[in-house]
């Protein structure tokens, strides 16, 4: 570090007893701003690995993905209901949706059957009440 010291008292005063001396020579000081004796003595920088080359195959692969993604989200952005264009239409309907709201309603009293009639329930013994039409 002798090479470096008139470059160090210049770039990097006050770093001397740190540990950050080197890369305040190497990292923040550009090497044309460094002196030759000093600037042969600090290591090389080394390069940084290169991206590996992709086959046409694995391009085709990487657009056919990419299109399909693109494609998904167009779909999900259309159907989505604050698009302006869904403003009043109703969302597409899960099937799943039916069931669940008809255990809710069941769970907080509800007496409507499948059809929307009221269908009494004998809460003594838990078992539903014939209709009349049913006698």
């Amino acid at each position: 570090m002798d090479a470096c010291q008139p470059d160090i008292d210049t770039f990097c005063k006050g770093l001397e007893y740190t540990g950050e001396v080197m890369g305040c020579l190497t990292e923040w000081t550009k090497p044309t701003d460094l002196t030759e004796k000093c600037a042969a003595t600090l290591p090389k920088k080394a390069e940084a690995p290169k991206k590996r080359e992709k086959t046409p195959e694995e391009i085709e692969k990487a657009k056919k993905r990419r299109r399909i993604r693109e494609k998904a989200a167009k779909m999900a952005k259309e159907q989505h209901p604050q698009n302006p264009k869904n403003k009043g239409k109703k969302s597409p309907e899960n099937p799943y949706e039916k069931e669940k709201k008809s255990n809710a309603a069941r769970k907080n009293g509800d007496r409507r059957g499948e059809k929307g009639e009221e269908v009494p329930i004998n809460r003594k013994k838990g078992k539903r009440r014939k209709k009349d039409s049913e006698l």
